[in-house]
């Protein structure tokens, strides 16, 4: 039989009892206070690491029919927390540091696909761990001008715009010694001219600019402006002196209008020479800064293909000219299927 507890005992175990609470007390408290720590630093860190891409300046060097060369990059932004910035084009990537809310990038070069009027920066903003706190797709536009438009400050107070183009069987170039020559294009080739119009947009006389040189792209290649190789003397031409028509035509006003009275045009032409079974789809020009479109698209890879198609066709209608349609249709689907095994006829 147990004995009943003294008082002494009865108030240890009382004592026990009050120190076991105790410590639940002080646990209960620490754990309230790292909760509440955890919640200060979380709310404090959301401020310092709350930062916003607020702009992105992208300043221009040089424009060509195949690549865009930029000058500078200027990303901006709000808030703090961000040590770095990296900006990606395309498969490149470029990091620069944050300073006074601001990170530059000096001269890139991106290449440019034929038809191509705007290209992506991707832009991220990095944390001193390398973590992501920002990010932004910045558009930038490629500058273009389309046959009628204007580039209203060419060079000085000349303004300058691509009026049409023509296909043409020969050129005008020249002055020679005696005078100007007209070329027949070589065989297989065909001259495509670009008629422009200048004006003085000033209120004094200025000096007439006439661009001559540059590139012009087809879907596939790009060739120079057209000049004689040789001069006079140039192999595969057919040259003869040129007819005050075809200067008026082909040379325009560049033959004797050196300068320009405020408000007033003149027009004159540039000259490519580009293979016959190829279409001009853009222009550069040495002085002239944005690309001029001609309205033309490069074809798909499905045109491409159907194209082929059309012109193998022809090929075995010519080549076998006896088949009935049924078997030059047979014929045809065999030569597709060595061509892509792939094929399949329909």
């Amino acid at each position: 039989m147990s004995q009943p507890m003294s008082e002494a005992q009865s108030c240890g175990l009382l004592y026990v009892v009050e120190l076991f609470n105790l410590e639940k007390e002080v646990e209960n408290m620490k754990r309230w206070q790292g909760c509440i720590a955890l919640s200060i630093l979380l709310l404090v860190g959301s401020q310092v690491f709350a930062v916003e891409i607020a702009d992105c300046k992208v300043q221009l060097g040089r424009l060509e029919l195949d690549a865009v060369v930029i000058e500078r990059i200027e990303v901006f932004l709000e808030g703090n927390g961000a040590e770095s910035v990296v900006i990606g084009i395309r498969s490149e990537r470029r990091k620069a540091n944050v300073e006074e809310g601001k990170a530059t990038f000096y001269r890139w070069e991106v290449r440019r696909e034929i038809g191509q009027e705007s290209f992506v920066m991707k832009v991220v903003a990095l944390d001193p761990f390398g973590e992501a706190v920002a990010r932004k797709d910045h558009k930038v536009a490629i500058p273009t001008v389309s046959l009628g438009g204007t580039v209203p400050r060419a060079k000085g107070n000349i303004s300058w715009m691509p009026i049409q183009i023509k296909e043409s069987k020969i050129a005008v170039e020249g002055p020679f010694i005696k005078g100007y020559f007209t070329f027949s294009a070589k065989c297989g080739w065909k001259f495509i001219i670009l008629e422009y119009e200048i004006q003085n947009i000033g209120t004094r006389p200025e000096e007439a600019f006439y661009p001559e040189y540059g590139e012009i792209a087809t879907g596939s290649y790009i060739y120079p402006a057209w000049e004689p190789p040789a001069g006079l003397l140039s192999e595969g031409y057919v040259i003869r002196e040129s007819t005050p028509q075809e200067v008026k035509e082909l040379i325009g006003d560049r033959a004797e209008k050196r300068e320009l009275l405020p408000g007033e045009t003149a027009r004159s032409c540039v000259v490519f020479e580009i293979p016959e079974n190829e279409e001009p789809m853009e222009i550069k020009l040495n002085g002239i800064f944005p690309i001029i479109s001609l309205g033309k698209k490069p074809p798909t890879p499905e045109e491409v293909a159907k194209e082929e198609m059309r012109s193998l066709l022809k090929s075995l209608s010519q080549r076998f000219p006896d088949l009935e349609p049924d078997e030059l249709l047979t014929l045809f689907n065999e030569l597709l299927k060595e061509l892509w095994p792939s094929w399949e006829e329909g």
